[in-house]
Parts: C-alpha cells; structure tokens; sequence
C-alpha cells in the first residue's frame, strides 16, 4: 500500500514564502521593511491558532512552519507503507542509526530535511533487567535548557 501526499497548503505555503525571500532579495540591505502578511495569511488558513495577533510561542510556529514548508516541497510524492523497524540488538549503533535514517528518508525528502532534519540517539536501560533499548529519531529542531547561575547572591 503507497499514500499519495498532499499538503495541507497544497504549495500555497512554499510560493508565498517564496516571494517573501525574492521580494527581500531585492530590497538588499537598505533599511525598507517588508510584511509577511502572505505567509501570515496561508499559516493562519490551516492552522487557526495563528490568526489574528494574540502572542504565539516562536518555537510552536518554526516547527509548524518547518513542516508545512516540508510537506509542500516533499520530493517523496508517493510515500511508502509505515513500517515498524526491526532491530538488531547487536548491531552497532552506526548500522541501527543508518536503518533508521533510510526509513525517515523514504517518506521524507526536501530542502527543509536537507537543512534542519537530524537524528537523536536516546537510550532507556530498564533498573530490574537490564534491558537497553535505542532509538534514533529524527527531528528538526532540539529544545535547549538555558539555566541561570546567580552568583553570590
């Protein structure tokens, strides 16, 4: 079984980004400011919690940008049947890393992927057996703590 991907913008999100960055080209370093209002307006017709002007968390909106964005320049069109992956146990983790990846890429191909996707390896061991289990994920953007140190006071 294959599924035909279809974005949600169905490329609207990719052409009015487009022009954005043409239109900023353009203008150079000069000082001139630009509006995004088209991109604004395609992300706020599928995605109504970004309508209107009401404060939005920044890393809420890259990630569905980032994915709206990826779905409409996908190179995969037809995206094969999920499969679960199979691991080998006593594989080492570049061979079980490389089988996770290949999987992501079947489904998931653009210049978004090229430039944010990237892998995560995590890492439970179970405190009663023993038992480690990996996963190599995928993901396109990494949450940093940032702690502040007060010192002496």
């Amino acid at each position: 079984m294959v599924v035909v991907a279809e974005s949600r913008t169905k490329g609207k999100l990719a052409v009015a980004f487009s022009n954005l960055i043409q239109r900023l080209w353009r203008q150079g370093s000069g000082s001139s400011a630009e509006r995004p209002q088209d991109v604004k307006r395609v992300v706020g017709h599928v995605a109504s919690r970004f309508i209107g002007y009401d404060q939005q968390d920044a890393q809420e909106f890259l990630h569905f940008f980032l994915d709206a964005l990826h779905e409409d320049l996908n190179r995969i069109k037809v995206k094969p049947k999920y499969e679960e992956i199979e691991d080998d146990d006593d594989a080492p983790d570049a061979v079980t890393s490389k089988v996770w990846w290949d999987n992501y890429c079947r489904r998931n191909q653009s210049i978004v992927t090229d430039l944010f996707a990237g892998q995560l390896r995590s890492v439970v061991e179970c405190k009663k057996c023993g038992f480690v289990s990996r996963a190599f994920d995928p993901f396109w953007d990494l949450s940093v703590r940032l702690c502040h140190n007060t010192i002496g006071g």
